[in-house]
């Protein structure tokens, strides 16, 4: 259902002539965040903080989050795999394709999909997403970059794709992506967002450990007390910041969708 059926394309992509791609998976999940909340438009007002004491040091209430899972662009290992005379198996990918880019339509279709989905959840929230993540992968953040311009990209933990515990450390994907909008923060050691945690074993488990439980957890052990510091600062209401929901846009895979969605 996340899925649907893609459309038959025929078109460049780089160097490869696709035959099929995936690319409609971003808009056809952006059409499910419309019609279907409980796997798109995810509301976790009832698995939020339940009051316990966060690693910041104070007391969270309950607070409502409404946050959309989009899947990735077509990336470079979905070619592959749509080319009939280059049949990679799946172990021969993973080796010589650990952590691939978007190809050239993938690129061109992340950013018109972004286009329609950014006013889609302008419809639904009222206002724009408050904060937008993606997995550690170089197409999913990509995919972020190419759907919402105007936002900075913050690489997650547990969100990535199975078996991507095989590529480079965070170091190597600075040196393909080098723009200021995108922040390592949440997977990176020592962060001041952090408060000084010491997150480096997390960088490994943010590629090879796809969890929603884990990455509940860390969302309201670490991303919600960051960004209700980040609106009290702005707004000086501590009040107005718990009862107005976050809403938080996380660009992951279909494996993730799929098995925990």
């Amino acid at each position: 259902l996340l899925f649907g059926r893609p459309s038959p394309i025929t078109q460049f992509c780089g160097l490869c002539r696709v035959a099929k791609m995936t690319i409609g998976c971003v808009w056809i999940f952006a059409a499910l965040t419309c019609a279907t909340p409980l796997a798109g438009l995810r509301s976790v007002q009832e698995e939020s903080v339940n009051g316990r004491p966060q690693a910041s040091g104070f007391q969270q209430k309950q607070q409502k989050i409404q946050l959309a899972f989009v899947r990735h662009g077509h990336g470079c290992h979905n070619a592959l795999k749509s080319q009939s005379k280059f049949q990679f198996p799946g172990w021969r990918k993973h080796k010589e394709y650990v952590d691939p880019p978007l190809t050239d339509c993938g690129r061109k279709y992340s950013s018109l999909n972004g286009a329609a989905l950014r006013v889609k959840l302008n419809g639904i929230w009222g206002g724009e997403a408050d904060f937008v993540g993606a997995s550690s992968m170089l197409h999913a953040i990509e995919t972020g970059l190419d759907m919402f311009p105007d936002a900075t990209i913050f690489p997650l933990p547990f969100v990535s794709e199975v078996g991507a515990s095989e590529v480079s450390g965070i170091a190597d994907q600075r040196q393909w992506i080098n723009t200021s909008r995108v922040r390592w923060d949440y997977v990176d050691g020592g962060s001041e967002r952090l408060n000084t945690t010491d997150f480096r074993k997390v960088v490994d488990q943010a590629r090879g450990t796809p969890s929603y439980h884990s990455f509940k957890w860390f969302l309201e052990t670490y991303l919600l007390p960051d960004l209700h510091r980040q609106r009290r600062a702005a707004r000086g209401d501590a009040a107005g910041a718990e009862e107005e929901p976050f809403r938080l846009v996380v660009v992951t895979h279909g494996f993730f969708m799929y098995h925990f969605l």
